[in-house]
């Protein structure tokens, strides 16, 4: 036998063991069952469950686990079970009350449970902590190194995330169409900060699958770091919403960065490798277009307008886009007549706060186009996990219909308190896959 449709179900039984099932030739004993699920519950003989480990438990269309249950084993010592085989890739496991468990469950989780967690160091579930004031015993939690299903935090008392001081990962198994978030952080009237103590791995387990986080209707003060944003930038995380503000920041914070703070082309500093605020570049800012040549980070959008460069190779480095500005557009390349491409090769991921439109037009008759014939500043963009992340619209006369161009100034400034609110809008992204 190689699958088996349905589901399992071995309760109060006199087994030792479940070597009865056998395995396929290549290892594998594929079980759907998302309808009925897998229960081995109340097997007092039971010891041996190492048949599980060559086991896949299949979820449904929508990236939905099994029900998935080993509990109340008394002789099975479990512990080793879900860092061993194919269940080290679920994230529902629910194993309980067995002679040895291996994890602690986190959809448990209240404030009169807390103490009962002080020994733990992997959850499985999630980190689930909803309607609950008090944080007194938060600190039980500060052993947790892995949280299997991310974390959500709601209409809580929780202030800052200082008490996860040991955690190291942080895992959903997320499709695109699905919405298990591995970051929600709502409705915390208090939560001022996130303040990791160290920023964890953010890891989805299905690898086609998005990184999504939501955080809002928080304290109207909650700042993240620059540090914290390029975290999320560089693990690729997408948000449903954004609303937070970014902290004030010292050299020391981000010492491996050179950070600055867009004025002109003629006034920014050589070699930045961060820059807060809209680049802007205009006829005779050419001999100043390599500056950018070590940009990594943009907290703003781009400019090019009525320039005679002949390519954009100084950005060839730039990897991360968060555009904060909603009213204008992300990218606005315009009148450059020598420019025949506009390529920007090393883009992994742009957040903004809802505008992804780009501009291009009156540059050069033979302007690049990608080989079908459309507009992009990408190549490679294959999957849909990474056309969601990079996605944009683009418009103007270069792409299509011609556009009004609102010519841009250099004297805009960004605050650097900044609020911004992104929304994805998921219909988007169900219709997109479904098609």
């Amino acid at each position: 036998m190689t699958s088996l449709y349905g589901g399992l179900r071995i309760e109060n039984s006199k087994m030792t063991n479940l070597s009865f099932f056998p395995a396929a030739q290549n290892g594998l004993l594929k079980i759907i069952c998302k309808t009925y699920g897998v229960y081995i519950q109340n097997n007092q003989n039971l010891k041996d469950v190492s048949s599980l480990e060559k086991m896949y438990m299949y979820e449904d269309e929508f990236g939905e686990e099994c029900d998935y249950r080993i509990e109340n084993n008394t002789k099975l010592d479990a512990e080793d079970l879900c860092d061993t085989g194919y269940p080290r890739f679920f994230m529902d496991l629910k194993v309980k009350g067995n002679m040895k468990d291996c994890g602690c469950q986190g959809d448990e989780i209240i404030h009169l449970s807390l103490p009962n967690y002080k020994n733990c160091t992997k959850l499985f579930r999630g980190l689930n902590y909803e309607n609950e004031i008090m944080i007194n015993n938060l600190d039980a939690l500060s052993n947790l190194e892995v949280i299997k299903g991310g974390i959500n935090i709601q209409d809580s008392g929780v202030h800052n995330l200082s008490f996860l001081e040991n955690l190291t990962s942080l895992k959903v198994n997320n499709l695109i169409v699905g919405q298990k978030l591995i970051l929600n952080l709502v409705g915390n009237v208090i939560l001022e900060r996130l303040a990791f103590p160290h920023l964890p791995e953010l890891k989805n387990m299905d690898g086609k699958g998005v990184k999504l986080a939501n955080i809002k209707f928080n304290h109207p003060s909650l700042c993240l770091t620059i540090e914290e944003y390029c975290f999320f930038l560089e693990n690729n995380v997408s948000f449903i919403h954004l609303d937070t503000k970014l902290c004030k920041y010292t050299k020391n914070e981000t010492s491996t960065m050179n950070i600055c703070r867009f004025q002109s082309m003629k006034e920014l500093e050589d070699n930045c490798n961060l820059v807060i605020g809209d680049i802007i570049m205009k006829s005779g800012d050419e001999e100043n277009f390599q500056k950018l040549k070590d940009l990594v980070y943009l907290f703003g959008s781009l400019v090019i307008e009525n320039t005679t460069i002949e390519n954009m190779e100084p950005l060839d480095k730039l990897r991360y886009i968060l555009h904060l500005n909603g009213s204008n557009p992300i990218v606005q390349i315009v009148g450059n007549q020598k420019l025949k491409r506009a390529y920007l090769p090393s883009v992994q991921n742009i957040v903004v706060n809802g505008n992804r439109t780009a501009i291009f037009q009156d540059n050069h008759p033979e302007f690049f186009k990608n080989e079908e014939g459309s507009c992009s500043l990408f190549e490679g963009v294959d999957s849909d996990e990474s056309k969601l992340r990079l996605r944009l619209d683009y418009i103007g006369g270069d792409c299509g219909e011609e556009v009004v161009i609102v010519y841009r100034s250099s004297s805009s400034k960004l605050s650097v308190l900044i609020v911004f609110s992104f929304v994805i809008v998921l219909h988007f992204v169900s219709v997109h896959c479904n098609n």
